[in-house]
């Protein structure tokens, strides 16, 4: 069978067939070039178009002809609705509308300034070796490194915040395990010491007025500008002298390049392969060591060493028979993460005190009253007279806490990354049983830590851990605000409440080990140390510091003394004697704490 095609056709532009030119089945074409088009006319007597513009093949975007897709419209593209079809000029429309970012190399912007990235998912961020894999870069412009919010982190392992909830740089902890004496280490010049090297000399009335020393020789006053001082290390462990400082990477990079123009007080600059800040109001000064003498009879005040607010982290849970620590501090008022403000630094209404203040030597005067340089540290007497004397001087002046003493010997582990402190920090005087020498000896080295030690004792030993001479050694130190009875230690922090052989406005700590002179193993986790264990240390491995208790109440001493060898250190604590005992080698150290 045959099928045979009729057709008809046009050159006319734009012309096209009416229903009475056609015959059914009949095709129609124009030829002409500007409108070529085919017809055809159907079984119901309409012509349908075929091809060309308007045909049925591509209709318009209103087209309602059914069982063909549809061009979709400006409203349909936005509504998104199924079954039409969009060209590329929508669809480039459509990508442009939802572009929201710029990219420029391996940067991405926001393309409109100030929009806010939110997500309630998580973000990840990694993948990779290389490092870093987050990072974030305050060093240029006006925003810091601190300049991140974060809010409701419920974690152990929750980014630290400063009291407005802004992120802190990362403070590394170091790690030692109590059931093998091993340690996880920084690198000395990766390591915090943001409180540490603020810790300075200086002189304070009785009416609390301070007069900065040089840092690096006492006896000058400071001038505009305080260098800060760097970590030393001991040349050889326990019995070395303190080589030169170790630049601080993080130290540094907190201080610009020094450059003539005015500063301010709290300024940070280099100058001169040293890191200062400046200490007066302001100053056009350029950084340098302070030249005028200055007093250090205490007629000009007494010679104390300032300690910056701080918090502190120290995690210690038993992994196995005993602890393993984690210790960090960070400067100021620090929020999440496991910190706390330090004990040391919390008023009796709360609030915290930006710095407290302890002797730059082991008391002198009146029942241990003063912190004068030149003079025979004072010793033979009880702790409620020393009470009384320092006392005397006036408002927020008293004997050094527990608080504060435990405090110093923090920042002295986290700093050297080591519990045992004549190790890293020396010996000094922890021999030759002379516990009254004239003071002074540490202050050619000002603000830098020290040790001088001879193996038979030499009224010339000494070590000083950041100004503070005779941290431990020499003659034992009593301290208030710890008082202990049948081994339960009871703590307190406000110098009104310090009283003898009660548990009256104290709290309680926690118990203490037998001990007598035994080697204290291990410490209780938290912001205060104290022992937790005496079973199998000695004086060169774990803390390497003795442990003495007894029944009873009993009072406090901390550090000893030059008789006792290898027992001496940061930890070293005597909880044997009752309150009214006094000896020629007990002496003390003055606080004041505003």
């Amino acid at each position: 069978m045959s099928v045979k095609i009729k057709h008809k056709h046009s050159g006319v532009l734009d012309k096209a067939p009416l229903p009475a030119d056609l015959v059914d089945g009949e095709l129609a074409l124009n030829i002409n070039s500007g409108s070529p088009a085919a017809y055809i006319k159907d079984s119901a007597g309409n012509v349908v178009k075929l091809a060309g513009a308007g045909s049925v093949s591509t209709p318009a975007a209103t087209a309602t002809t059914s069982g063909i897709v549809q061009l979709a419209d400006a409203a349909a593209v936005t509504a998104g609705t199924a079954g039409r079809v969009v060209d590329a000029a929508q669809l480039k429309a459509a990508v442009a509308a939802e572009d929201l970012w710029d990219r420029s190399g391996t940067e991405i912007t926001p393309k409109t300034a100030g929009d806010s990235v939110f997500t309630s998912g998580a973000v990840k961020v990694g993948g990779t070796t290389a490092a870093p894999l987050a990072k974030i870069d305050g060093t240029t412009g006006a925003a810091t490194a601190v300049d991140v919010t974060v809010t409701n982190v419920k974690s152990a392992m929750a980014l630290a915040t400063d009291s407005t909830g802004k992120v802190i740089p990362a403070t590394a902890p170091f790690t030692w395990d109590a059931n093998d004496d091993s340690y996880i280490r920084l690198p000395v010049a990766d390591r915090d010491i943001s409180v540490q090297a603020r810790m300075r000399r200086c002189l304070v009335t009785d009416t609390g007025v301070v007069t900065y020393l040089d840092a690096d020789d006492s006896t000058k006053l400071a001038g505009d500008w305080l260098r800060l001082c760097e970590t030393t290390e001991l040349d050889a462990a326990y019995t070395g002298t303190h080589g030169a400082e170790v630049a601080n990477t993080g130290l540094r990079a907190l201080a610009s390049a020094w450059a003539a123009g005015t500063r301010t007080k709290g300024a940070l600059v280099t100058n001169g392969g040293f890191v200062w800040e400046c200490v007066a109001a302001t100053t056009t000064a350029t950084p340098a060591a302070g030249t005028a003498a200055a007093d250090l009879t205490g007629a000009a005040g007494q010679v104390m060493v300032e300690v910056p607010l701080f918090s502190i982290r120290h995690v210690a849970p038993k992994v196995g028979t005993y602890r393993r620590h984690e210790l960090s501090v960070a400067l100021g008022v620090v929020q999440g993460g496991g910190y706390v403000v330090h004990p040391a630094f919390v008023k009796p209404d709360g609030t915290y005190r930006n710095f407290f203040y302890v002797g730059a030597y082991q008391g002198t005067g009146t029942n241990g009253n003063g912190s004068a340089s030149g003079v025979n540290n004072t010793v033979n007497f009880t702790r409620a007279a020393a009470r009384a004397a320092m006392a005397g001087r006036g408002t927020g002046w008293h004997q050094m806490s527990y608080y504060q003493y435990s405090a110093l010997a923090a920042l002295l582990f986290a700093e050297y990354q080591d519990f045992e402190s004549q190790r890293c920090l020396g010996n000094g005087a922890a021999t030759g049983s002379v516990y009254v020498v004239p003071t002074g000896l540490s202050n050619a080295r000002g603000n830098r830590s020290a040790n001088a030690h001879t193996p038979a004792g030499a009224n010339s030993d000494y070590v000083s851990y950041r100004g503070v001479e005779n941290i431990y050694g020499r003659a034992w130190q009593l301290v208030d605000g710890l008082n202990v009875n049948e081994r339960m230690c009871y703590l307190a922090g406000d110098p009104a409440n310090f009283a003898d052989n009660t548990a009256a406005k104290y709290h309680p700590a926690g118990m203490v080990p037998p001990g007598s002179g035994s080697f204290i193993r291990d410490i209780k986790e938290g912001a205060v140390l104290l022992a937790d264990s005496v079973a199998g240390g000695s004086g060169t491995t774990f803390t390497g510091d003795a442990l003495w208790t007894n029944s009873g109440w009993r009072v406090a001493y901390v550090g000893s003394g030059a008789g006792d060898g290898a027992q001496v250190g940061a930890l070293y604590a005597n909880l044997y004697n009752v309150s009214a005992y006094a000896h020629t080698d007990v002496g003390g150290r003055i606080s004041y704490a505003p």
